[in-house]
């Protein structure tokens, strides 16, 4: 799991959000949810701005936690293709005669005259 350190470096630094809050360009409640790691994501531009105002690199900036987390992956991966819906059937076979040539099945459109 990727951490994001912002905290740590106001402390640091001896700064507040209040600090950050005014320079960032964003509304309170952001600032605070990614000072608190409570966000699934950060913009480029944000992360670039956070790392001129604090003064560091991206490095200094996340920290990533090893451990467990293959498994958490490959499960996380599994949800997300369980919830995709299959594709729909419309319920056109085609089957293939001896000559190669497609014909459609039971349930098709019977062939085009000519």
């Amino acid at each position: 799991m990727i951490r994001i350190k912002v905290k740590e470096l106001l402390e640091k630094q001896g700064l507040s959000k209040y600090w950050l809050y005014k320079r960032m360009g964003l509304s309170y409640q952001n600032i605070s949810k990614i000072i608190d790691g409570e966000t699934n994501g950060i913009r480029y531009e944000n992360m670039e701005r956070l790392c001129k105002l604090l003064q560091c690199t991206p490095n200094d900036l996340f920290e990533i936690e090893f451990g467990d987390g293959v498994d958490e992956l490959v499960e996380e991966a599994d949800r997300r293709s369980r919830k995709r819906s299959p594709k729909k059937d419309n319920g056109i076979k085609i089957d293939k005669t001896d000559d190669g040539i497609k014909k459609p099945g039971k349930r098709g459109r019977p062939p085009k005259k000519v």
